[in-house]
């Protein structure tokens, strides 16, 4: 009986010791945000990116609304939907509380474009909607002009949260 326990006892040790680190491994970790604007893949040039980080920052201000803009070189182990979706938990965007953040997310290992909603802002920007914004700026980023593309985004973002019913405009 003591030696089944101490046996027992081993195992456990040895499961723990192994299999903790390969959980650890298999979660990528996410880089840090650089602000409202994240050009991890380096597309945008300096202007592009000041322009969007305005119009992330007005919408802040406005309307109590985080845009978080990000372009990675790649998502692996992930697809685009999947990184979007942690990336934007991970980060923390938006007001947990009311969960009013949207993720802008630029694939350009896969060539695809993603557009991440809080829930608190289902109502407002519907996944028909976020496809009507994405389509506006398929031109631009067709002809891998990548900062216009995501300033059309967040312009069209950002008039969609303006144009929402409530007083004072503040959804979060």
């Amino acid at each position: 009986m003591q030696q089944k326990r101490r046996i027992l006892g081993l195992m456990f040790i040895l499961l723990l010791v192994f299999v903790r680190p390969l959980a650890t491994a298999a979660a990528p970790e996410f880089p840090q945000p650089l602000g409202l604007v994240s050009d991890f893949a380096q597309v945008l040039s300096v202007q592009e990116r000041v322009e969007i980080q305005l119009i992330a920052e007005r919408l802040w201000q406005s309307n109590g609304v985080e845009l978080a803009n990000v372009t990675v070189t790649d998502t692996s182990p992930y697809d685009t939907e999947t990184y979007a979706f942690r990336l934007f938990r991970a980060w923390g965007i938006g007001e947990a509380k009311v969960d009013n953040g949207l993720l802008v997310l630029l694939n350009m290992g896969e060539r695809e474009i993603r557009i991440e909603v809080g829930t608190g802002l289902e109502g407002y920007i519907t996944d028909a909607k976020a496809g009507r914004i994405l389509d506006a700026a398929l031109p631009q980023l067709q002809a891998g002009q990548y900062g216009q593309g995501l300033l059309v985004i967040a312009e069209q973002l950002a008039e969609v949260v303006a144009e929402a019913p409530g007083e004072g405009k503040e959804l979060g």
